[in-house]
């Protein structure tokens, strides 16, 4: 089927079920950056498919992300970083994924990725509460004796939840 497809979006490059199709294997065979390709194109080409190609997306990431979830909660973060890379992959910029990035990274001692990863799980945050994420980015300053990033982090928690005053000083 890839290979009819292939050649199917070389005949007919502006065809959007070809690429929807081709997606859809891609997503069979777990070669994540093609599929991505291949629904991003489909996507440019029609809206027709797009409830589709993210209930694609949605089920490849879950499966991955759940599968990095079992390794993580056992604390085998080296395993559960591989496969959460894979979800980041299948759903790029997926603020769950980024976060759980970060904490792999963060047990593993890795401080500059780990800083990266929250820093990206933030930035996707469209409300701009995410507590749990500046406080991992705060514990991780802490661990480095980085005090003016401790007290810029707990002074963003307290504007995100001013309740929290007594918890966070």
């Amino acid at each position: 089927a890839k290979e009819m497809l292939l050649e199917g979006a070389q005949v007919t490059p502006d065809d959007p079920e070809v690429f929807y199709l081709l997606g859809k294997v891609y997503a069979e065979l777990k070669e994540w950056d093609d599929m991505n390709k291949a629904f991003d194109r489909a996507a440019e080409l029609t809206d027709k498919y797009d409830k589709d190609i993210e209930a694609t997306r949605m089920e490849a990431w879950r499966r991955v992300f759940n599968k990095a979830v079992k390794p993580f909660n056992k604390k085998d973060y080296e395993t559960a970083l591989k496969d959460f890379l894979v979800a980041l992959k299948i759903r790029p910029g997926e603020r769950e994924t980024l976060r759980r990035i970060g904490q792999c990274y963060l047990q593993l001692e890795q401080f500059d990725k780990s800083e990266e990863y929250f820093k990206l799980a933030l930035e996707s945050d469209k409300d701009n509460n995410d507590i749990s994420t500046r406080i991992n980015l705060m514990n991780m300053y802490w661990t480095e004796k980085r005090w003016d990033d401790v007290i810029t982090m707990a002074k963003e928690i307290l504007a995100i939840n001013p309740e929290q005053e007594g918890v966070v000083e």
